[in-house]
């Protein structure tokens, strides 16, 4: 029972290592593309005006 346990902990906190490198990989691509889109408007304000 306690192996049973033990395992199935092991698999959660393998899940939820998983789910946060998810959404730390996301929440990094997200932040690149504001910043790539706030510089792109920026350039293409300045050529305009």
């Amino acid at each position: 029972m306690a192996w049973f346990v033990q395992t199935r902990l092991f698999n959660f906190c393998n899940l939820l290592q998983r789910m946060w490198q998810f959404c730390f990989l996301l929440s990094l691509v997200f932040h690149c593309t504001l910043k790539l889109i706030g510089y792109l408007s920026k350039k293409t304000s300045l050529e305009r005006g």
